[in-house]
């Protein structure tokens, strides 16, 4: 993939500032849980996401939701 750049808002730089000191020398805002050296994969986002959702009682409503964007884009 291709490295994006953002602006960052400046209410987010000591929250991030604390997650690096968390991360104890690590390079990746997303870790992978396999390796700090590597970053997480969207696939395992993507998993872990759709499972907080499920646990939340939420994944019906990111169904719907779904649906409704794909009716819209069509």
């Amino acid at each position: 993939g291709k490295d994006r750049k953002i602006r960052m808002p400046k209410i987010m730089i000591e929250p991030l500032q604390r997650w690096k000191d968390i991360l104890d020398g690590g390079i990746w805002v997303f870790p992978s849980d396999k390796s700090p050296d590597m970053h997480i994969t969207k696939k395992a986002l993507y998993n872990q996401f759709h499972d907080f959702m499920k646990k939340a009682g939420l994944l019906f409503i990111m169904t719907e939701l779904k649906k409704r964007l794909l009716n819209y884009w069509r």
